[in-house]
């Protein structure tokens, strides 16, 4: 053979090799990215089955769009109505540990008030929990939902809710005057006078509607009547929290001396909606609470502030 005509063959050869090589790696390549592609996609493909151990959590998991896939929760979790239907497995603090592990949960969530023995066991038998600190204002609920999306892999779903949410509550407070502040006493209890302190939704309700919460600085809830009157405040509002609305109003109206029953402002407010509020019902609550505390406001406005 030509020696020209063998060096020729042995090049194609090694041009041969050269794309075999090639090609082989770029495959090698390609499938190993589609591999952490498809592991890193959406964590929440390996979650079908959720037990929550708190309402709110099981709130925000239907705000997440992923109610389906929950199996169990608290007797007290009965909002949205389909969570009503779902397998009773807690109280807010005790778990009925036998019942959530037959369930067989992917992921369950829990907040600090579940039983930490309970918390503890399921980490023993393998289960993935995650729990999560009780919120008290918005910033603090916003950022929890943002963080049980992430878990569920739907972080972006969490970040356009509390967007969509922070921009009602922009445009509500923007109409507010901020030097005009009001005393506001919120009655969560009546034996004892029970009232709503900093570590409350209610609290970042009456600030964000430039109110002043006189018992915010109070290191527990436990209040009295001779401090409400001496705090003479301008608006008392009363939670329909365990105890008759309407008797509590007719006593705090008897105190001529107060400016908040002069002015027949002592009013009985929802207390599903403004102590345990969601990312979403929040800016409704602030915007009742606007109407209360400013009525002077003109309510098209706010309600137009809603469907912006």
């Amino acid at each position: 053979m030509h020696p020209r005509t063998f060096a020729m063959i042995n090049y194609n050869k090694l041009i041969r090799c050269v794309l075999i090589a090639y090609i082989s790696c770029f495959c090698v390549s390609v499938c190993f990215s589609q591999i952490l592609t498809q592991k890193n996609k959406n964590k929440s493909d390996k979650i079908k089955r959720i037990v929550s151990l708190a309402p709110s959590l099981t709130e925000s998991i239907y705000l997440l769009e992923m109610g389906p896939y929950l199996v169990g929760n608290t007797i007290y979790c009965n909002k949205p109505d389909d969570a009503k239907t779902k397998k009773r497995v807690a109280s807010v603090v005790d778990v009925n540990i036998e019942a959530v592990v037959r369930l067989n949960p992917d992921l369950i969530v829990a907040t600090h008030l579940t039983d930490h023995r309970a918390i503890k066991k399921f980490k023993l038998l393998g289960i993935d929990i995650c729990s999560f600190a009780q919120p008290y204002n918005f910033n603090q609920m916003a950022k929890q939902l943002i963080d049980l999306g992430q878990k569920l892999g739907q972080k972006e779903l969490a970040e356009k809710l509390v967007a969509r949410a922070q921009n009602r509550i922009n445009l509500l407070t923007s109409q507010l005057n901020p030097g005009r502040t009001q005393k506001v006493f919120v009655q969560l209890g009546a034996r004892p006078l029970y009232a709503a302190t900093n570590e409350s939704f209610v609290n970042d309700l009456v600030t964000l509607a430039k109110g002043i919460n006189i018992a915010a600085n109070q290191k527990n809830g436990i209040y009295s009547k001779e401090q409400v009157l001496a705090e003479n405040p301008d608006i008392i509002l009363i939670t329909s929290m365990g105890m008759t609305g309407d008797d509590e109003r007719k006593r705090w109206l008897r105190f001529d001396s107060l400016k908040a029953a002069k002015s027949r402002r002592v009013h009985i407010i929802d207390s599903e909606l403004f102590c345990s509020p969601t990312v979403v019902s929040f800016a409704d609550a602030l915007q009742q609470l606007i109407h209360l505390l400013h009525p002077q406001l003109d309510r098209n406005n706010i309600h137009e502030s809603k469907s912006h």
